[in-house]
C-alpha cells in the first residue's frame, strides 16, 4: 500500500521558501519600509514563526522589492558568535564579503564601531542596499558588557541616516528591552513594529488548501482538523502531523486528540488542545464551505 509522505515536519525555520504560507500583509509591511532603508522590529511570541518570517524575507527580499540591488543576509544572534561585539561585527563583515580584518580585538569598542561602518559605507558606495535579518535580537541586552551604550547610539546613528536597515526579530518590543536594560539610547525609536500573531482565518485556508493538494484529506480528517483547529502556525503543523500518522495507526478521535495535546506541551509549559474555542473561527460548517473552490481546483488540477 501505497502511503503519502508526511510533509508536517516543519518545527523550526521554514527553509524551503515553498512551504512557507501566508503573512503577506506583515512582508507588504516590511518591503515597504525597506524600500525607504527604514528599519523593522518583528515582535511575537516563542515559535510564532518570527525566525521563517526573516529567514523567508531574506530569501524573497530582493525580488519582492524588484530590485537586486537591495542584498539581505540572515543571522541568527544566538550563534555564539554574536556574543560579543568584535565577533559580531567580524562575522556580518565575513557574510557580506567585506574585510573583517579591520575589527580587531585590540581596539576600542568605538574604534571597531567606526571600522564596521566604514566597511558598512563602502559596500553602500559600490551600489549595495543592505538589509540584515536579525533573529533572536534580544541576546545582545544580554551583554551589556559587550553592547554597550556606545553600541546601540552608533547604530542608531548608521540607521538614522539610512546607510543599512535592520529587521529584527524579537518576543519582547526593542523599546521594552532597551528600558528593561537601563539604556538611555532611544534606538529603538527609529523602528517600525510589525507584529506577528496566529494565523488569520484566510491564512488557515491556504495552509490546508495548499497541503490538501499534497495529501489529499478525507472529509473527515477536515472535520477533525476543523473541530481541533489551532490558528497558531506550529501547532497546526503538529495537529496535521499527526491526523496524517493516524492514518496507519487508527486511533479513536479522543486518544488522536490527547496525542496531539501532549505534544503541543514539549512547545509550551501548559498543554492546551483548543476544541472548538477558536479565536475568530466559530462557524465550521461555514470554513469549510469557504474551503470547497480551493478543494475543487486541486482536484481539477488531477485530472
Amino acid at each position: 500500500m501505497n502511503v503519502t509522505p508526511n510533509p508536517f515536519t516543519n518545527r523550526g525555520v521554514i527553509t524551503d521558501p515553498g512551504d512557507f504560507i501566508g503573512r503577506e500583509a506583515q512582508l507588504a509591511e516590511i518591503i515597504a519600509r525597506l524600500r525607504g532603508m527604514q528599519s523593522v522590529s518583528v515582535v511575537g511570541e516563542r515559535r510564532i514563526g518570527k525566525s521563517s518570517l526573516l529567514y523567508h524575507l531574506a530569501q524573497t527580499g530582493a525580488r519582492r522589492l524588484g530590485d537586486e540591488n537591495y542584498r539581505f543576509v540572515y543571522f541568527d544572534l544566538q550563534d555564539a558568535r554574536f556574543h560579543t561585539a568584535n565577533r559580531f561585527f567580524q562575522t556580518i563583515l565575513q557574510h557580506l564579503d567585506a574585510a573583517s580584518d579591520v575589527i580587531k580585538d585590540g581596539n576600542t569598542l568605538n574604534r571597531n564601531l567606526i571600522a564596521f561602518t566604514d566597511q558598512l559605507e563602502a559596500l553602500q558606495q559600490s551600489g549595495q542596499r543592505l538589509a540584515l535579518c536579525l533573529d533572536e535580537f534580544e541576546i545582545v541586552f544580554k551583554h551589556p558588557g559587550e553592547f554597550t551604550e556606545d553600541f546601540f547610539d552608533h547604530l542608531r546613528a548608521q540607521l538614522g541616516l539610512r546607510k543599512i536597515a535592520f529587521v529584527t526579530a524579537t518576543r519582547s518590543t526593542l523599546q521594552s528591552l532597551c528600558l528593561e536594560g537601563r539604556l538611555t539610547s532611544p534606538f529603538y525609536n527609529l523602528f517600525t513594529v510589525v507584529e506577528l500573531k496566529e494565523f488569520i482565518e484566510r491564512e488557515v485556508q491556504e495552509f490546508i488548501a495548499a497541503y490538501h493538494a499534497r495529501v489529499r484529506f478525507s472529509d473527515d480528517e477536515l472535520q477533525f482538523i476543523y473541530s481541533h483547529l489551532d490558528p497558531h502556525p506550529l501547532r497546526l503543523q503538529i495537529l496535521c502531523f499527526h491526523l496524517l500518522e493516524n492514518r496507519q495507526r487508527q486511533l479513536a478521535e479522543r486518544a488522536l486528540a490527547e496525542e496531539i495535546s501532549k505534544e503541543y506541551g514539549n512547545f509550551e509549559p501548559k498543554p492546551l488542545l483548543r476544541a472548538k474555542k477558536l479565536l475568530g473561527f466559530n462557524a465550521v460548517n461555514r470554513l469549510l464551505e469557504m474551503l470547497k473552490p480551493a478543494l475543487v481546483l486541486f482536484k481539477g488540477a488531477d485530472k
